[in-house]
C-alpha cells in the first residue's frame, strides 16, 4: 500500500468522522450513523501522523514542507472555527495543520541531535520534543502533546522493516487510550467517547500494509504538483463546505 493510498483512506475517514460530528452537533440524521461515522474516523488521525513522519523523512526541502503546513494552516483556521464553533474567530484552539507544524519543526532539530556524531548531543533530542509539547499545550493546539509523542514515535519506528512494524500496534494503542491514561493520571473517569478513542488502533491495518513507497503521482511535474496541493486543500474546502451544508440543512428541517 503506497503513501498516495494512505492519504486517500486518511483523507475519506476524515471526512466521514467530521461528517459525523456535524451530525451530533446540529441534531442532523440518526445519531447512531453519526456514532459509526465517527467511531471509523478514528483512525485518520494516526495514518495522517504517520504521513508527516514519512513525509519527514522522504521530503526534499523539509523547510519547504513546514511553511506549506504552516500556510495550510493559517488558510485552515476560518473553516475549521466556523465548523467546530460556528464563528469565525475562536481563541480556544487551532486547526490540526499547526500541530502538523509543530512536530515537523520539533523533527527537524530531533534528528539533527540524533543523527549526531557526537554522544553527548544525541540525547538533546529530548529538548526539542518536550519543546514541542508545550508549545503543542499553549497553543491549544488539535490533538495537543499526545500527537507530538505519537508522530515522534512514528518518526522512531523504521516502517520499511517489517520486524519492526509490529511496534506500530502499542505506539498506536497509547494514542487511542490517551484520555483513558489522562483521566487515570488525575484521578478522574473517562467516559464512554473517551473508551471508544480506542478505535483509533484500527490504524494498524493500513500502516503495517505501507509498502514505503509514494505511488504514482503523475507523469507532468505540474501534475504531480497540483495532486499534492488538493491534498493540502482538502482540509479547509471539506470543513467549510460542511458547514454550509449542516447549515442549510438545519434551516430546512
Amino acid at each position: 500500500m503506497s503513501s498516495n493510498i494512505l492519504k486517500l483512506i486518511a483523507c475519506f475517514t476524515m471526512l466521514l468522522d467530521h461528517i459525523g460530528y456535524m451530525m451530533m452537533a446540529s441534531g442532523v440524521g440518526d445519531y447512531n450513523v453519526a456514532l459509526i461515522l465517527r467511531l471509523v474516523g478514528r483512525i485518520s488521525f494516526p495514518i495522517f501522523a504517520f504521513l508527516i513522519a514519512e513525509g519527514f523523512k522522504h521530503t526534499k526541502n523539509v523547510v519547504f514542507y513546514a511553511a506549506r503546513l504552516f500556510l495550510a494552516g493559517i488558510i485552515s483556521e476560518i473553516p475549521y472555527n466556523l465548523c467546530f464553533h460556528g464563528k469565525l474567530v475562536y481563541r480556544g484552539s487551532l486547526n490540526v495543520m499547526f500541530t502538523f507544524t509543530i512536530a515537523l519543526i520539533m523533527l527537524i532539530f530531533s534528528d539533527m541531535c540524533i543523527k549526531s556524531s557526537k554522544k553527548e548531543i544525541r540525547f538533546l533530542f529530548i529538548l526539542p520534543l518536550f519543546s514541542a509539547c508545550y508549545f503543542a499545550e499553549s497553543f491549544s493546539v488539535d490533538y495537543g502533546y499526545f500527537a507530538i509523542l505519537l508522530i515522534f514515535l512514528l518518526y522512531i519506528i523504521d516502517s520499511n522493516q517489517v520486524s519492526k512494524k509490529i511496534l506500530l500496534l502499542p505506539v498506536l494503542l497509547m494514542f487511542a487510550a490517551r484520555y483513558i491514561i489522562s483521566a487515570f493520571i488525575e484521578g478522574n473517569t473517562a467516559s464512554l467517547w473517551h473508551h471508544q478513542q480506542l478505535y483509533a488502533t484500527l490504524a494498524f491495518v493500513p500502516l503495517v500494509l505501507y509498502n514505503g513507497k509514494g505511488g504514482s503521482s503523475g507523469k507532468s511535474k505540474g501534475a504531480r504538483k497540483l495532486k499534492q496541493y488538493l491534498f493540502y486543500l482538502f482540509y479547509p474546502a471539506h470543513l467549510l463546505a460542511l458547514y454550509f451544508v449542516f447549515k442549510l440543512l438545519v434551516n430546512f428541517r
